[in-house]
């Protein structure tokens, strides 16, 4: 495969994603940039396929992964049938994204586009991407840790 690489820059992501177990994954992010349903494999690759959709800058589809999709579901809990759908104690242990949280990915979605943030805020290049990055470090320091005795 070394061969087919154009370039040297190529050959170090190639080999970056080779190292840390990744190359499986690259195919869920091209699926996404190409906006191609992934159902077979999208419980095990929703943040993958999602970054992809973020990459081709299409409006409404942001960076998520599961420190974001935590804070929201801190920050925005929802009613569902008398219970809530997104309780705390169960957002703070959440470690893996699949496709039983799409509801609050598309909730998350449409949050960002709605009058829930500001149209100052709305206005800002790329400002999904800062909401990422806010919600990501929320998100990272509420997560529930087992004490280490």
């Amino acid at each position: 495969m070394n061969d087919k690489l154009p370039d040297p820059l190529t050959k170090l992501l190639y080999a970056t994603a080779w190292k840390n177990g990744d190359l499986p994954k690259i195919k869920h992010i091209i699926k996404g940039v190409l906006k191609e349903k992934d159902e077979s494999d999208e419980e095990q690759a929703i943040v993958f396929h999602q970054f992809g959709r973020y990459l081709t800058k299409t409006p409404g589809q942001p960076i998520i992964d599961q420190h974001v999709i935590r804070a929201f579901g801190i920050f925005k809990p929802q009613s569902k049938g008398g219970g809530k759908e997104w309780d705390v104690a169960a957002m703070r242990r959440l470690s893996i994204v699949n496709k039983r949280h799409n509801g609050i990915i598309a909730a998350y979605k449409e949050w960002l586009g709605s009058d829930g943030l500001s149209d100052e805020v709305r206005q800002c290049a790329d400002y999904t991407y800062h909401v990422d990055k806010l919600l990501f470090a929320l998100g990272k320091t509420v997560k529930y840790a087992k004490r280490k005795v």
